[in-house]
């Protein structure tokens, strides 16, 4: 199904739904062993779909709109923008508590200084 998940890195991203359609009920032993024989599990840049199948599958097979579609992809560019924000505020934290203490250490220094002056 359609899906605005921020793990593409261009065009639609695509899910599994959560409607399901059992058709045909098979033995989970049979299956593996024949599964193990026949079809060996494929690797990950053989899962790799690219956008153009991507769309072509959403807009053809699935029937999405080009509109959902759309909506989708700015909903996910939206979220990596918010992720590379937060990752950038989050690498700014150490220099950003450093500050923090040097402004603390300041005032306490110049507290000390005017009390210095005073006596």
């Amino acid at each position: 199904t359609l899906a605005d998940h921020p793990g593409t890195t261009f065009g639609p991203g695509i899910g599994l739904s959560w409607d399901h359609v059992s058709t045909r009920k098979f033995d989970l032993e049979y299956h593996e062993a024949y599964r193990t024989l026949y079809c060996p599990r494929r690797l990950a840049k053989d899962l790799h779909l690219t956008h153009h199948a991507r769309r072509k599958m959403l807009l053809n097979e699935l029937k999405f709109s080009t509109e959902e579609i759309e909506k989708a992809c700015s909903v996910a560019e939206l979220i990596q923008k918010q992720r590379i924000s937060s990752q950038s505020h989050k690498l700014l934290e150490p220099v950003q508590i450093a500050m923090e203490s040097l402004k603390f250490k300041m005032s306490t220094i110049s507290i000390e200084c005017n009390r210095a002056q005073n006596l």
